[in-house]
């Protein structure tokens, strides 16, 4: 019987991970502006449950297609770049929406590419 309500116990802790993706909410558009006097990155993430997310982080990556200097093709190259949230770092506490951005500067692998670039690889 304590078999049955622990695994009934775990197996609700578990699904509830899939429903809190569903809460989890992205702004519509990112948006490049200044910020601070710098050219930034900007997108907004919101929790929309009363109970807080312990612990999140969060990571963005830029994916494209590239050209080795050996001439490979490599369809989804995966490039990290780093971003900033006001707080530091990779975490965050969504006690509010919260503006994660990203600083557009010589070493941003969005540096290079123009307005009609981002509307391009939409």
């Amino acid at each position: 019987m304590i078999n049955a309500i622990m695994l009934g116990c775990i197996f609700m802790k578990t699904s509830q991970a899939h429903r809190r993706a569903e809460t989890l909410i992205f702004s519509k558009h990112a948006v490049i502006a200044l910020r601070h006097g710098r050219l930034c990155f900007m997108l907004r993430v919101g929790d929309l449950r009363k109970s807080m997310i312990i612990s999140a982080t969060i990571h963005m990556q830029v994916v494209r297609k590239t050209t080795s200097p050996e001439g490979e093709v490599v369809p989804l190259h995966q490039v990290d770049i780093p971003m900033e949230n006001g707080v530091g770092g990779n975490s965050i506490f969504l006690v509010a929406p919260l503006i994660i951005y990203h600083v557009i500067d010589a070493n941003s692998p969005l540096y290079d590419l123009g307005p009609s670039d981002l509307h391009h690889h939409q």
